[in-house]
């Protein structure tokens, strides 16, 4: 089923090149790959007498479908990256539960990827705007969150053990090595915060705004809060409600959070896959 790889790669093209220009994920494109990918392999099925086609495009759908729902509920993607994955496990399914297994080793694959891709474009976001990320980024140092302090004390407390229960050489190694780590923690963080708050924030009307934006401050109408980064992004009915509102003269602008067009990690992890499989059984000696 190779012509099926073809289709998931065809609608992980079409779905990055919307995302860079439009910051969306059209659900067409995403809805095609699931409806595609499910009746082909029911087809298939039907064909060789055999559950084993559908089945694997099932499981394909439902692991993918874990994974998306965590990275959406953790605020990292948006719908569109979600759904976009589920289509892709539709189409390339799970044919066996191995480490070779495409679907898996893509999956893995994007963890590699996304990192990579998210940090070198915060770091070219940050280096176009340096004045205002180094401002941002000494802000951010101020107000680190609860789980930073929270990961310090852990390190603080794993370097007390180091040297409680072994020899001073490598105690030494090993607390040098966790310092280094909470210090590159440190700045990582200060400078994602950093570039999340000069270029990720923008203050936009209502008209501009799309199901799924990620509001990045309450929206408050006298005592009633209308919208905010609570919601798992703002729905038609809330854009409704603010286009009227704004009509009324009671909300001008709304900030809202603009993410990383995160599928062309898709279209990179893809190809990884397509070329090496997992890159992590392929990278070892």
């Amino acid at each position: 089923m190779q012509f099926l790889l073809l289709l998931a790669l065809i609608g992980i093209v079409i779905g990055s090149a919307t995302d860079i220009k439009k910051r969306e994920v059209p659900d067409w494109v995403s809805y095609s790959m699931m409806a595609s990918g499910i009746g082909i392999r029911l087809l298939f099925s039907i064909a060789l007498l055999s559950w084993q086609p559908l089945l694997a495009g099932v499981y394909g759908v439902l692991v993918c479908a874990v994974v998306a729902n965590v990275m959406y509920y953790l605020g990292q993607w948006g719908g569109g990256d979600a759904k976009a994955l589920m289509g892709v496990g539709a189409l390339v399914g799970i044919a066996g539960w191995t480490r070779a297994d495409f679907t898996l080793a893509f999956l893995l694959n994007l963890v590699i990827a996304g990192a990579l891709y998210g940090l070198v474009y915060s770091l070219v976001i940050g280096l176009l705007r340096p004045k205002k990320t180094w401002t941002a980024m000494r802000s951010a140092f101020t107000r680190l969150p609860k789980q930073v302090y929270a990961l310090a004390l852990v390190i603080v407390a794993l370097i007390i053990v180091c040297f409680a229960i072994l020899p001073m050489r490598e105690a030494l190694y090993l607390a040098g090595t966790l310092t280094g780590l909470l210090a590159l923690l440190l700045i990582l963080w200060s400078f994602a915060k950093a570039v999340e708050d000069s270029a990720m924030l923008q203050w936009v009307a209502p008209s501009r705004l799309t199901e799924g934006d990620w509001i990045a401050k309450d929206v408050m109408v006298g005592k009633k809060r209308i919208t905010g980064p609570k919601d798992l992004g703002v729905t038609k009915e809330q854009i409704r409600l603010l286009k009227r509102l704004h009509r009324e003269g009671k909300v001008k602008k709304v900030l809202l959070k603009v993410g990383i067009p995160f599928m062309p990690a898709f279209l990179i992890a893809f190809l990884m896959t397509m070329l090496w499989g997992n890159v992590l059984l392929a990278a070892m000696p």
